[in-house]
């Protein structure tokens, strides 16, 4: 399954990940579905834990920071970068994502707390 942050509108990608206002996930059994963000407000296990519940193993985002990867990537997530000039989440083209790797990383994932031992 796929999952994309978005805003309140639930049609433009968040700039951010954590604390997106809703999360579009995409599946071709289930189709497209918009959920709020529960845990836009808390920093817990449970935040990642919901996504391991629905399966999602690709997320397109446009930031996020290098402990969130690292969550991700644990968890065997592929996080890929929308480095597009779109904001509607059905005008990205897929193919011409990145995906974040440990190699690229310090330079992708700009948001957080990346400097801090936290």
């Amino acid at each position: 399954m796929i999952l994309i942050p978005l805003n309140k509108d639930e049609k433009t990608i968040s700039n951010k990940f954590r604390k997106a206002d809703r999360f579009v996930f995409l599946d071709s059994d289930s189709g497209i579905v918009v959920e709020d963000n529960h845990f836009k407000k808390e920093k817990s296990k449970e935040f990642f834990e919901y996504f391991k519940t629905l399966n999602v193993d690709k997320i397109f985002l446009k930031g996020l920071g290098l402990q969130t990867f690292d969550k991700l990537q644990k968890m065997g997530v592929e996080v890929y970068v929308i480095n597009q000039d779109v904001d509607l989440y059905s005008h990205i083209d897929i193919a011409k994502c990145i995906r974040i790797t440990p190699q690229n990383a310090n330079e992708f994932c700009t948001l957080g707390h990346k400097d801090k031992n936290v």
